[in-house]
């Protein structure tokens, strides 16, 4: 029975860093080192609401005033976001009737089944931090309900951001019921608005 317990152990593990590869290979792909490059939280949640709005070609048209209403930045902040993703060479902008259109660089239709992001997750009333972790902790997640991360470090390293700050992150998820820790390294969703 031990046996298979620690079979078990370690087809999660391995799991965790197939995704983790994945995940550096995709949600940045035209970086080859794609953690190495910093990019501060609010260009990060601005990419997520563009990737919340992306179709199948890779193209995002909402406004400016869209994105300030939805990320709660002000638009000085979203403007700034968007300059660094395109400095980044993540996006290119190109004009399009009313709005911009955004176009997710060297995009793949394979990326939408793993870098989704639900809309719903602008409406909870937690942080873009916290919002950004808890959309890595459910692409973390292999199956079910439950996740398994052995340190915050592990997380931080996935995450490219120091482990104090994905601490305080987790801290307000759970405070807030939307991650639940109930056993050593083992993370529940109790509140998610939305299923795989």
């Amino acid at each position: 029975m031990r046996r298979k317990v620690m079979a078990y152990n370690d087809d999660k593990k391995k799991l965790f860093y197939d995704f983790f590869q994945t995940f550096k290979e995709n949600y940045f792909p035209c970086f080859p080192e794609p953690f190495k490059s910093k990019i501060p939280v609010s260009a990060r949640y601005t990419l997520m609401c563009l990737y919340s709005y992306m179709n199948h070609q890779g193209e995002a048209f909402p406004s400016m005033r869209t994105l300030s209403k939805i990320t709660g930045y002000t638009l000085k902040t979203v403007h700034a976001s968007i300059d660094i993703l395109e400095q980044k060479g993540i996006i290119s902008i190109k004009k399009h009737h009313r709005y911009n259109c955004y176009l997710i660089k060297d995009f793949s239709p394979s990326l939408l089944a793993f870098i989704w992001i639900p809309k719903d997750i602008f409406d909870y009333y937690i942080s873009p931090l916290a919002k950004i972790t808890l959309c890595s902790l459910v692409w973390l997640k292999p199956a079910g309900d439950e996740i398994i991360i052995k340190t915050t470090k592990e997380l931080a390293e996935f995450m490219n951001l120091s482990s104090k700050t994905v601490r305080k992150a987790l801290e307000e998820l759970y405070y807030k019921d939307y991650i639940s820790f109930y056993s050593a390294g083992r993370i529940k969703f109790p509140k998610l608005l939305w299923k795989f």
